[in-house]
């Protein structure tokens, strides 16, 4: 499924893109436009969704390897997460992880955790971030590699893809919070980003 419907009354939209945003939200944003009575072409509404991301949001930090971030930090976001690295078709997908204590990381991780090959768990230096080893225990995978920043997790993360050096697209998640984006948002000089 690569493309998605809208229909509100008489208002019908076909074959719209599919979002970097949730896709509720973009259907909400579509209804109150309908609602004022704002006519949108299709050509318009197609280019607009495309168009619209927000930092931290599946953001495209770098291309060989393909890096995203995400602050997804909860089970919700977690599901949508989950779908959008499964219509990636990645060879092989490497996620990086830091996370909250307070926040319900059995759950986020647990919808994340069938679409992922090797994870990269790290801890944040703050009172309420979680440690790589308390991130390990929300998970199934005995093979999960812990670190204790974001950065040095990420770093071994492009370090295995670039070792790899497959033909075929590999792909790295960094997510779990807004302080795990910002970690790597701040220190991205360090890394060689194409």
């Amino acid at each position: 499924d690569h493309s998605w419907d809208f229909q509100q009354g008489n208002t019908v939209y076909k074959n719209l893109p599919l979002t970097k945003l949730p896709m509720t939200n973009a259907a909400t944003a579509i209804a109150a436009f309908n609602k004022l009575g704002l006519e949108l072409s299709i050509e318009k509404l197609k280019q607009v969704i495309e168009e619209t991301s927000l930092n931290g949001r599946l953001q495209k930090i770098s291309d060989k390897p393909a890096v995203y971030l995400d602050v997804a930090h909860n089970p919700e976001a977690g599901r949508y997460l989950a779908a959008w690295i499964a219509r990636q078709n990645a060879s092989k997908v490497h996620c990086v992880c830091a996370m909250l204590g307070d926040k319900d990381s059995a759950s986020t991780l647990s919808v994340i955790e069938p679409h992922v090959d090797q994870w990269y768990l790290a801890g944040l230096d703050m009172p309420r971030g979680a440690s790589s080893a308390q991130l390990a225990q929300s998970l199934n995978d005995t093979q999960a590699l812990l670190f204790p920043t974001v950065v040095k997790a990420l770093e071994r993360a492009m370090t295995n893809v670039e070792e790899n050096k497959s033909d075929e697209q590999e792909l790295i998640i960094v997510f779990g919070s807004f302080f795990t984006v910002a970690e790597v948002l701040e220190f991205k000089h360090k890394f060689t980003l194409k």
